[in-house]
């Protein structure tokens, strides 16, 4: 898939295919993550993370990122992959917007995977996170700042973390009334 000199069509196809492949739960019985090595399972999670950062193309890098949220969700909170998560939080703080949105998009399907008690220690960056990208310049960050935010929402188990995301209400209907102002043809350019 990293290759830049295969044509997008070919990187796509690459991801769609080594995603079954890498699937680490038995309910596939085309993985052979179990299979693999433990230097060839560190070197897939390392290129897959330098895959999303150095890709280009929007619909080879949620490839990517469907194959980092699924290894993730499966051995993060065993403690195979703890670099993961910081990694993201870097990323949440690129210049790039792209490494923006896909950090928002992985850490959104860790979190209805993983559960409220893996972020429950990363509370406070979590917000601090959601709270930056609800008011990004980029209107697709601001956007999947929104989804993030209200992925994290259906988390909340107790009442204060409940009340310190209240305080993200304002900035998430600003992103509503936003959406709602674009023209039709905006949102068929943003999705």
């Amino acid at each position: 898939m990293q290759n830049q000199a295969h044509h997008k069509d070919v990187r796509l196809m690459a991801g769609t295919l080594l995603r079954p492949l890498i699937a680490v739960t038995d309910a596939d019985s085309r993985a052979v993550w179990a299979r693999l090595r433990p230097e060839t399972q560190t070197t897939m999670k390392v290129e897959v993370l330098k895959g999303l950062q150095e890709e280009k193309c929007r619909q080879v890098i949620a490839k990517y990122s469907d194959s980092v949220s699924d290894i993730g969700a499966a051995l993060y909170d065993s403690g195979q992959w703890p670099e993961l998560l910081p990694f993201l939080f870097q990323c949440t703080k690129s210049t790039d917007p792209m490494h923006r949105i896909f950090s928002l998009e992985i850490m959104s399907e860790l979190a209805s995977h993983l559960g409220a008690n893996t972020f429950h220690r990363f509370f406070t960056p979590v917000s601090e996170i959601l709270r930056t990208s609800l008011t990004d310049a980029d209107i697709n960050v601001r956007i999947e700042g929104l989804l993030a935010t209200s992925a994290f929402l259906q988390l909340m188990e107790q009442p204060e973390e409940t009340q310190q995301f209240q305080q993200l209400l304002p900035a998430m209907l600003e992103v509503c009334i936003l959406l709602a102002l674009l023209p039709t043809t905006c949102w068929q350019l943003l999705t």
